[in-house]
């Protein structure tokens, strides 16, 4: 591993723990365990994948990377479920009433997440994922829906940063693809390290949002009603 790489590796490495010992000291690891959890799979996979290197067929770290990008979905799709709960819980749509309108808004984003992901090449050396494009198209919807509610500041942020980065992902995996097909080494290194550069700011963007925000990240839209001041007992 050159040296550039490790160092974005480990600058990875350190933000995303940092992330992490945020939401603990500040009580709020437990009461979101998803988004918690999903940070830690990071580093652990990070660190496994890394360990793993070159010490192992590749048909075997071919197969883990797959199993390890699975769960990565699952835990995605989890988080977005939760998004689009809590959006519904404070725009006061949480109700029986109101079931035609949010199956209908569920399954547009469905449709639509399925239909863009699906449009993408599947094809080629490095072809696009299209379960990961599902998500990242899933959680750019999230966001707009987001600013067309007027949500807080809280789930726009957590939404946001998803959006990004998995947008990112599909468009750096198309400029690979594109890369691999002719041959363009210098294409196919960039796009890898924007990928990596923009995941690192959106963890510094999710650690800034959580310094500032005096709320939980997750359960923030718990109830219909909730003032961007309101007082968090566990914030110092």
């Amino acid at each position: 591993m050159s040296a550039i790489n490790l160092t974005l590796w480990l600058a990875g490495l350190a933000l995303q723990a940092l992330l992490v010992i945020l939401l603990v000291v500040r009580r709020l690891a437990s009461s979101n365990m998803l988004f918690t959890l999903l940070i830690v799979f990071y580093i652990l996979r990070s660190v496994l994948l890394f360990t793993l290197f070159g010490h192992v067929q590749s048909g075997g770290y071919q197969q883990l990377y797959s199993l390890l990008s699975l769960a990565d979905l699952l835990l995605q799709m989890m988080i977005a479920t939760q998004l689009a709960v809590g959006i519904l819980k404070q725009t006061g749509d949480w109700r029986l009433q109101h079931g035609p309108k949010i199956m209908a808004i569920f399954g547009f984003g469905l449709v639509a997440a399925a239909a863009i992901a699906a449009s993408l090449p599947a094809h080629g050396r490095v072809p696009v994922d299209r379960g990961a494009a599902f998500v990242s198209v899933l959680m750019l919807l999230l966001f707009f829906w987001m600013l067309l509610a007027r949500v807080s500041s809280v789930l726009r942020s957590i939404a946001a940063g998803f959006a990004v980065f998995g947008i990112t992902g599909v468009v750096a995996g198309m400029v690979r693809n594109n890369a691999a097909l002719y041959r363009d080494p210098a294409a196919y290194t960039a796009a890898s390290y924007a990928q990596a550069g923009i995941y690192m700011a959106v963890v510094l963007f999710w650690i800034f949002a959580l310094r500032l925000d005096q709320q939980s990240f997750l359960n923030a839209a718990a109830k219909p009603t909730i003032t961007a001041d309101a007082a968090d007992p566990a914030r110092p």
